[in-house]
């Protein structure tokens, strides 16, 4: 069991963007938050290229998940993520549409939240192949997070049996390719570890 600082927990931000330089974009969030006041960056999933999904034809995205540390509270996290999107330029003018980067928190270790502005974990995160494949690579089993634990059996259902849970990578190519999922082979910033 891993044991954090008092006043930390580990977080999952997801990153997209599909837009423009959408690498550069992915890699500028991930700078920004690592220099943000009370975030340490952990570990950084591999890139995803996916097919977009909303409301209206647009370009493909790449997909990514970092794990970090935080001492802020939940809707302060938000508010972080948010303010980086304002930074690089995103504009919000269509639900689902085509943006320069996208900030979703996905999971806040042993934490259930529902307000209007922010619901973790992820309404949608075990829908979307291109959220959970990334967040499977870098969430670390051995916090001890008993919501993760109850939502796992869900996570795992969906999950193919390429998944290998000690570590988080998949076996093989067919693993996300089954998903519409292309990974990119050069890293976003650091290498999800081996734990």
């Amino acid at each position: 069991m891993r044991v954090l600082a008092a006043g930390e927990r580990c977080a999952v931000v997801g990153l997209g963007a599909n837009i423009g330089h959408r690498f550069g974009f992915l890699a500028g969030g991930l700078a920004r938050l690592a220099r943000s006041e009370g975030i340490t960056l952990e570990a950084v999933s591999p890139v995803y290229e996916n097919e977009a999904v909303g409301p209206v034809a647009q370009g493909p995205f790449l997909n990514a998940a970092v794990r970090l540390r935080t001492t802020l509270p939940p809707l302060a996290l938000l508010e972080r993520c948010l303010a980086i999107e304002t930074e690089l330029g995103r504009v919000r003018h269509l639900a689902q549409g085509p943006r320069v980067i996208d900030l979703d928190v996905l999971h806040i270790q042993a934490v259930a939240l529902s307000t209007a502005h922010l619901r973790v974990p992820h309404p949608q995160l075990l829908r979307r192949p291109f959220a959970w494949l990334p967040f499977v690579e870098v969430w670390d089993r051995s916090l001890q997070d008993a919501l993760f634990e109850r939502f796992l059996p869900a996570l795992e259902a969906r999950a193919p049996e390429g998944i290998r849970w000690h570590f988080g990578a998949p076996e093989a190519p067919s693993t996300y390719e089954a998903f519409g999922l292309k990974r990119l082979e050069r890293p976003l910033l650091l290498p999800a570890p081996m734990q």
